[in-house]
């Protein structure tokens, strides 16, 4: 974050999430794992979009919720607590080689054509100066 962006002059500044975009967010976060809590006893299932729910629902730490979805242990005696799968990277573009780097010449050049275009830019405004 820049300097000029600090504390106060932050557009965020002293402003909150709303729930809505927390539930965006969290679902839409590439390491939240989801959590599914089976209940031994009632039979029940629970399922959290993450570690932290699932930690709030149960009224531990977010770290016992960790150790026991590792060691796949039960909870108070009670609760089976399992990582569901988690969730898939986009898959990448399997561009051939040559276009690949036909596509990375393109962009170049482009860059290129704007740095000259500047760069003419400039040099006929300084020439237009003269007269």
């Amino acid at each position: 974050m820049s300097v000029n962006n600090t504390k106060e002059k932050h557009p965020f500044f002293g402003k909150k999430h709303n729930e809505k975009s927390i539930g965006l967010m969290s679902i839409n976060s590439p390491t939240a794992q989801s959590v599914t809590i089976i209940d031994t006893k009632t039979n029940e299932r629970f399922s959290f979009n993450s570690n932290v729910k699932a930690s709030k629902f149960l009224g531990v730490s977010e770290w016992t919720i960790r150790k026991y979805k590792r060691n796949m242990k039960l909870y108070a005696k009670r609760y089976k607590i399992i990582p569901c799968a988690k969730k898939k990277k986009p898959e990448k573009l399997n561009w051939p080689s040559g276009a690949l780097k036909m596509l990375r010449l393109q962009v170049q050049i482009l860059s290129w054509a704007k740095k000259i275009n500047r760069c003419l830019d400039c040099k006929f405004k300084s020439y237009l100066e003269h007269f």
